[in-house]
């Protein structure tokens, strides 16, 4: 699993054993760079140089004037910042943005990506796709049974406009040709699992409303680094498994932490990295590249079934 690493498959066939399964999870392009929009602040950087624009319609603003704002935003918040403000999902997955333009290049990656990966969920259809994740790794349903976290509240996501979404679409093109491959993938992939699909996914949408009902009291919400989420409190007496799915998010990624740099060491003589050493760290990468990648709420699920579980 990883989380802020990009897709690299040379690299990690270095050093991971032969028969790994690859799985990534990507989002439709729209609402996914309006949680980037408003993650990384850009309305700041369009009010800055219109300060006439009301805060609602700055996204409106930026799209008048992409390519302006773009280089605002570098100029801001850093170069970095440029590689998650557009095609984010596919430079992620390992294309480098001075070729996103190139239509037959981004077309020739994301075929490569079809043969390499086992599985690309789809967050807009994250139920379905934790079924065919279940099947494929062949977990039981305590192992995928999840509640939703590290979310915005309600009210607080932007509706766009069908000129709006046209636009925030042709700005990441990209992404958008990625999102159309692998939304028509799963589909494939949910017609070949049969008819037990359909009981399958009610299952698993039966025991996640249980959970909810045995360990979520009333939420509330909070800011962090100026942005709203709402976090869960308890039940009263709730199961012990209750504790971890119902943790707050920034206490979770500091128990992965330590658990991952347990029984590390540095070799300071020579300066090398041991092997292990350098594997838990490609892990705890991943399971940061996961909470990135995948939007809130369910990034943290996966991190705690695969890392945090007994």
């Amino acid at each position: 699993m990883a989380v802020h690493v990009r897709y690299n498959r040379t690299a990690f066939d270095k050093f991971m054993l032969p028969g790994n399964k690859y799985i990534s999870i990507i989002r439709e392009p729209a609402s996914q760079y309006e949680s980037a929009f408003n993650y990384y602040k850009i309305a700041s950087v369009v009010q800055t140089f219109n300060k006439s624009v009301r805060y609602e319609d700055t996204m409106e603003e930026f799209m008048r004037l992409p390519e302006f704002y773009w280089s605002k935003t570098v100029a801001k918040y850093g170069q970095l910042i440029s590689f998650y403000t557009r095609n984010t999902q596919i430079y992620d997955l390992g294309l480098d943005h001075n070729t996103h333009h190139n239509i037959s290049t981004v077309l020739s990656h994301i075929n490569k990506l079809k043969k390499e990966l086992d599985l690309v969920l789809l967050v807009d259809y994250f139920d379905e796709s934790i079924v065919l994740l279940k099947k494929l790794l062949c977990w039981t349903w305590d192992d995928v049974v999840y509640l939703a976290r590290n979310a915005r509240p309600d009210g607080t996501r932007k509706e766009l406009s069908m000129e709006l979404r046209q636009k925030v679409i042709q700005w990441n093109s990209a992404d958008h040709l990625l999102y159309q491959e692998f939304n028509r993938t799963l589909w494939a992939k949910v017609a070949e699992y049969g008819p037990q699909f359909k009981d399958d996914l009610e299952e698993l949408r039966f025991r996640r409303n249980k959970t909810e009902t045995e360990c979520v009291g009333k939420n509330k919400t909070i800011v962090l680094d100026g942005r709203k989420q709402v976090v869960y409190n308890n039940v009263i007496n709730p199961p012990n498994y209750c504790y971890l799915l119902t943790k707050f998010n920034n206490d979770i990624i500091h128990q992965i932490m330590e658990k991952q740099s347990s029984g590390f060491y540095l070799n300071n003589t020579s300066g090398i990295y041991t092997y292990l050493y350098i594997k838990r760290i490609l892990c705890t990468a991943v399971i940061w590249a996961i909470a990135y990648v995948l939007p809130p709420p369910h990034g943290f699920w996966i991190i705690h079934k695969i890392i945090l579980r007994p």
